[in-house]
């Protein structure tokens, strides 16, 4: 019963955008299993299609939505598009580029001349049309027939994410900017993730988020994506005032941002720093900490490096700074001034965790005799987690090392360790020219680690790297490594190799596994993380991804949880923990499947972390701020109710105490 209050005004929030998208329920067990398995049982899916049921069909639309078949296109367009269209859209899309689909949409753009379901149509358009459909995109807008900005914002973005773009579409998103108030967030957006930033954009932007500090209420998206194309092009507006407004803006993702962004301002006093000083020195640790690493992407010279470098050394020692600050602030200052010895390393230990000595390492130009050494002395004495920083330093210099001999000793050493992550971090960034000279020895190991990994969950996140390196340089290695993986009882894994070789993925058999996930599906309606930085409650949406809920609640009911850390935190981006290994690498042995659905990823949204689709397992994610370009590829499974304040402050390596489940 406290669960309901908490969730009463999110509840009605999600009726009002996404009443549709609310699909399975208890009734649903065929359904669902017939997606978890990947099977999709079409005698299934056909008769909630054909129920006149509105939450089956919506149900069996989201079903259909994972299965990669075109085959169900024809049905998917039978279905009444005027009361669906959302989920047809969104299933459409999901389903990737057909031209089939495409006619369907573009017949429907013709039919339904409405903003809200332009809207929908032109985005799906972006993911199943050529570059033709483009070209006709770029049309209609010449004859002013689009009538949703939001809609060409992202058919324009999408089409760009498939390596289809126009340069005509850039005049147009500049257009919407500069005339528009509906597309504007969108439009910032497409052209931050696009990369394509001219001068007459920056102008335009530059007006917009001048405007936008002036209200009472700034929008956080809207500054978010107007700084993200400043800092593409590395640049920040000549106007102090504006650099002070957005330093104190009471949003500490606005705050964030303004650190990212605002090291690109032409300083002309050295006064002017004390607005970037003070993020250092923010009571919000992520604000603290980004301001720590934005020094290190500083243009500076002369005096200018001096007094931003005397003020960034006063503060490696000052432990009113977290200590993800302070080793940020160290990485900074090594690769700001390129000099690094052993007994500056001694002298800031105390203060400084290895972790970020050895991520310091890699910023240097060259690496000296002395702390090659250091680092692989260091190497066998430390925990995985500071190993995969030291291999990282070491194979940014590899080219440079004149004793050869001695790295190619100890990088078999560390393939000797037969560690997943170890072997692929290192082995995805190892030279040409060392693969050249060991590539038997290195096929060997591959597909050593192949056979003895082929049933373990964790290995999906390697498989891309292991078989790159082999199809480059041995076709046969490579073949025969699918091959081991083709017997793999892991779908994920199977579904690679099968994929590879150009074979059937056969059905997910985890029959075992779905009963225990479907029991916990609907069991709880939400949880309290509880970590060492404070308390947040999670509301749990299966209808949208029961299989999600259930392996969450499964794993929390075994107290999976309790005792690992948030291991993966980017400030105004996502917090993240579930990983036994505390590298981003490990997880349970418990394989589930992707849920992706349209709920977007806004802040406070609840997601599995993974390494592609069907790899998901205990990691999971928690938005801080609104980030689209996650939509449609990662499953969404709660949002945060209450403590959000909370999820702001969480730092990297705060622990996850306990997680109570609410019914």
């Amino acid at each position: 019963m406290r669960l309901q209050f908490r969730i009463l005004f999110f509840s009605l929030f999600l009726f009002y955008t996404a009443s549709s998208f609310c699909q399975y329920d208890r009734s649903d067990e065929a359904l669902v299993k017939t997606t978890f398995t990947r099977t999709f049982n079409k005698k299934i899916i056909s008769s909630y299609i054909n129920s006149n049921d509105e939450r089956k069909i919506t149900a069996a639309l989201l079903s259909v939505s994972h299965s990669e078949d075109s085959s169900f296109i024809p049905q998917i367009c039978s279905v009444d598009f005027q009361k669906y269209y959302e989920t047809i859209c969104f299933t459409l899309g999901q389903l990737g580029e057909h031209h089939g689909s495409t006619q369907y949409l573009w017949r429907m753009f013709e039919n339904y001349p409405d903003k809200e379901i332009h809207k929908s149509l032109l985005e799906t358009i972006g993911k199943t049309g050529s570059e033709n459909d483009l070209h006709k995109l770029l049309a209609f807008a010449e004859q002013k027939r689009i009538l949703s900005s939001c809609g060409f914002a992202f058919a324009v973005y999408n089409f760009s994410l498939r390596k289809i773009f126009n340069p005509g579409s850039i005049s147009f998103l500049n257009e919407i900017l500069m005339k528009e108030h509906e597309g504007i967030e969108e439009t910032l957006f497409t052209l931050y993730r696009m990369g394509t930033v001219d001068s007459l954009i920056l102008s335009t932007v530059e007006k917009i988020i001048q405007t936008e500090v002036k209200k009472e209420t700034t929008s956080q998206f809207i500054v978010q994506y107007a700084l993200g194309i400043f800092r593409k092009a590395k640049f920040f507006p000549n106007n102090i005032e504006l650099l002070y407004k957005l330093s104190v803006n009471p949003d500490p993702i606005i705050r964030i941002e303004t650190a990212r962004t605002g090291i690109y301002f032409s300083f002309t006093a050295l006064t002017n720093y004390d607005f970037l000083f003070q993020l250092l020195l923010d009571k919000n640790q992520n604000v603290s900490r980004q301001m720590a690493s934005s020094f290190r992407e500083m243009p500076l010279n002369g005096k200018q490096k001096d007094v931003v470098m005397r003020f960034v050394r006063n503060q490696l020692k000052n432990k009113n700074l977290s200590k993800m600050t302070r080793g940020e602030l160290f990485i900074t200052f090594i690769k700001q001034l390129q000099t690094l010895d052993t007994n500056f390393i001694k002298d800031y230990e105390p203060f400084v965790e290895k972790t970020f000595i050895s991520q310091s390492c890699g910023e240097l130009t060259f690496l000296p005799v002395d702390i090659y050494d250091y680092l692989t002395r260091q190497y066998f004495s430390e925990k995985k987690e500071n190993k995969l920083f030291i291999l990282s330093s070491l194979l940014k210099h590899q080219k440079n090392f004149s004793d050869k001999k001695s790295f190619h000793d100890f990088a078999f050493k560390v393939l000797a360790e037969k560690n997943i992550s170890l072997s692929t971090s290192l082995i995805e960034e190892l030279s040409g020219e060392f693969i050249s000279l060991n590539k038997n020895k290195l096929v060997k190991i591959i597909l050593g680690d192949a056979q003895r990994n082929k049933n373990n969950l964790n290995f999906t996140g390697s498989l891309e790297s292991y078989y790159n390196v082999l199809e480059k340089h041995d076709k046969k290695a490579a073949k025969k490594f699918c091959t081991v993986l083709r017997s793999s009882k892991i779908y994920s894994i199977n579904k690679f190799a099968s994929g590879k070789l150009g074979l059937k993925t056969p059905d997910q058999n985890n029959g075992k596994y779905f009963a225990q996930l479907w029991a916990h599906a609907f069991k709880y309606e939400g949880a309290i993380v509880k970590s060492s930085k404070g308390n947040f409650t999670i509301e749990f949406l299966p209808d949208a991804a029961p299989i999600s809920v259930g392996n969450f609640c499964f794993l929390a009911e075994k107290n999976f949880f309790n005792g690992l850390k948030f291991h993966r935190v980017v400030p105004a981006f996502v917090i993240q923990g579930g990983d036994p290994e505390n590298t981003g690498w490990g997880g349970s042995d418990l394989p589930i499947v992707s849920e992706f659905s349209p709920y977007q990823f806004q802040s406070g949204i609840v997601g599995m972390a993974s390494s592609g689709k069907d790899t998901e397992s205990s990691q999971w994610f928690v938005m801080q701020a609104f980030h689209p370009h996650l939509n449609g590829r990662y499953t969404v499974f709660g949002n945060v109710v209450e403590g959000m304040e909370t999820v702001l402050q969480t730092e990297q390596n705060d622990e996850i105490l306990s997680v109570e489940l609410l019914h």
